[in-house]
């Protein structure tokens, strides 16, 4: 067993894709009342896919090997469906009831029904977390509709983090979503051997037991990757609640920031406001805003003005050109000052012209 500090340090591990530290037997995850050094797993790299795990460059203590390639599939763990088992356990219960009486075939056909209601009664619950998680995501990803669109204009280390691991996430999930639904129960014993049988009751009760072994795999491998869609979901929650707050505060700093630093007011000038329109690509742009780029640059090289003010909300495809060109055409070095906004569109420059 691993004491409090190694635990925790291993949790930590165990979510980082590298040095990763994971147990096979829970896919992946490790527990402090079962998980103990034999049976953990060093990888230098180690990512999900669906229902499975890749382990680059790993080594498991309990197999005392190095492998450079490794993947754990969850039906490695959680085998469905896993027919030998059951027509073993079959023919071991076939056995004990061919050793009792027929009065007491009715108090097993009685306790097995009530266990079969049981799974039925968790099958359903499992069922109906699956449909509020679809209605869950149904809601989400239209929130981020709008930004998907727009993946090519981000500049921001932390965003672009956020949107590959969004993404990745969300694969994962739809991988375990799919799997679900994929999910087809065993072919069980059917009603013609009953009708067949010289001992239709004791065959009634074998039916039961192999629908109770069956149910019972079924419900367990179900509720297994329900678990795991429980995992993808609340990691997108939290991510996405971490996004939110670093994007106010980082927000919060840029609106500060522009606020100490407004253009000064130029006493005897006068402003000129030039507002430009957006394009797809820099040639549609160039042909858009000629007349207004050529007034900017007779503007720039006769050094009519003082200072220029660019607004945007710096998400513009030809954001970068625009300041190139004001950059270029700058060569009595006038004061350019950005400022970007979100609410503001397209874009927008305000030519501080020289007074009389």
């Amino acid at each position: 067993m691993l004491n409090k500090l190694g635990f925790i340090i291993i949790k930590i591990l165990s979510y980082s894709p590298i040095f990763r530290i994971t147990d096979d037997r829970l896919f992946g995850e490790v527990r402090k009342e079962f998980t103990d050094k034999e049976n953990i797993r060093i990888s230098l790299f180690s990512i999900n896919i669906g229902d499975r795990i890749i382990h680059f460059f790993t080594y498991r203590f309990s197999d005392k090997k190095f492998k450079p390639f490794y993947i754990l599939s969850l039906s490695k763990v959680h085998p469905f469906p896993n027919l030998k088992d059951i027509n073993k356990s079959y023919d071991e219960y076939k056995d004990e009831l061919s050793k009792i009486s027929q009065e007491k075939y009715l108090t097993h056909k009685e306790t097995l029904m009530y266990k079969i209601s049981q799974i039925e009664a968790v099958k359903n619950k499992t069922f109906n977390k699956f449909l509020a998680y679809i209605s869950i995501i149904a809601f989400i990803l239209p929130l981020f509709s709008a930004q998907f669109t727009k993946l090519y204009s981000i500049e921001k280390s932390y965003q672009k983090i956020f949107v590959f691991y969004v993404i990745y996430l969300f694969i994962n999930l739809i991988c375990f979503i799919y799997k679900f639904i994929k999910v087809q129960g065993i072919n069980r014993v059917t009603f013609r051997s009953i009708r067949r049988s010289p001992e239709p009751l004791m065959e009634f009760v074998l039916l039961l037991y192999y629908e109770w072994k069956t149910l019972t795999q079924e419900s367990t491998f179900q509720v297994t990757i329900i678990k795991n869609i429980e995992k993808y979901m609340t990691a997108i929650i939290i991510w996405c609640i971490a996004f939110i707050s670093i994007y106010n505060l980082d927000q919060y700093i840029s609106e500060n920031y522009h606020l100490n630093h407004k253009p000064m007011h130029v006493q005897n000038t006068n402003s000129n406001f030039i507002h430009l329109k957006d394009s797809n690509s820099l040639k549609e742009f160039l042909k858009d805003n000629n007349q207004q780029l050529d007034q900017i640059k007779e503007g720039l090289l006769e050094n009519k003005y003082v200072k220029v003010v660019v607004l945007s909300d710096n998400q513009n495809n030809n954001y970068k050109k625009l300041l190139e060109f004001l950059h270029t055409y700058n060569i009595n070095d006038i004061e350019i000052i950005e400022i970007n906004d979100n609410t503001f569109s397209n874009f927008g420059i305000i030519l501080l012209e020289e007074g009389e």
